[in-house]
């Protein structure tokens, strides 16, 4: 079983913010981060999730990345004065079609699909790559 697997991590992360929160008040205000990284550090495979590595995470929910068209990424709206976090419009949207993981040392077959007959074999750094 994989330890810590932070793209999992962070997919789950967006689901759980963007589901519909039970008092009305959590989805104006937010959630609470400690409770959050609680709630995230239960599993076994997250046993050992520092509350440090679980705020870089966030972090990188918030702030996102740049590229030449702009910002991108950015799945939470996190209020580091009051210690909440709660998800931006459209996350709900990514945590539904954006999941999943590509295993690690994986090689994939590329089959010619009418003759069933196998063109090549690239592993996961291609195909992440292409």
């Amino acid at each position: 079983m994989p330890e810590k697997p932070l793209e999992i991590l962070i997919q789950k992360i967006v689901a759980e913010l963007s589901s519909p929160p039970i008092l009305s008040e959590q989805a104006f205000e937010g959630c609470d981060l400690g409770d959050l990284h609680a709630l995230f550090a239960t599993p076994y495979p997250y046993r050992e999730l520092t509350r440090k590595c679980f705020d870089i995470l966030m972090t990188i929910l918030a702030d996102g990345y740049t590229t030449r068209e702009g910002r991108h990424g950015t799945h939470v709206r996190l209020n580091r004065l009051n210690n909440k976090v709660r998800a931006r419009r459209g996350s709900n949207l990514i945590a539904l079609t954006k999941g999943g993981a590509i295993s690690d040392g994986y090689n994939y077959q590329v089959v010619l699909d009418l003759e069933d007959t196998v063109v090549g074999t690239p592993n996961e750094d291609f195909a992440l790559d292409a």
